[in-house]
């Protein structure tokens, strides 16, 4: 069985959920979570977007809209 290997967090600053509860989705490739995120940051309602390496347990990437 494969696992997803990152998992994709988005929110607001004004109505942040706060762990895994701001969890969006989980992604098999890097590519496809990457080009969630950039889709993301540009929505209405989404200040802040990370992409975190669940098998480094790493965060690879953050995006804000500040």
């Amino acid at each position: 069985m494969n696992l997803n290997r990152y998992a994709l967090f988005a929110g607001s600053f004004y109505y942040p959920s706060g762990g895994w509860k701001d969890l969006v989705q989980t992604f098999y490739l890097l590519s496809d979570a990457k080009n969630r995120a950039e889709r993301m940051i540009n929505e209405q309602f989404t200040n802040w977007v990370q992409l975190v390496d669940l098998e480094k347990a790493e965060v690879i990437k953050d995006w804000s809209s500040k």
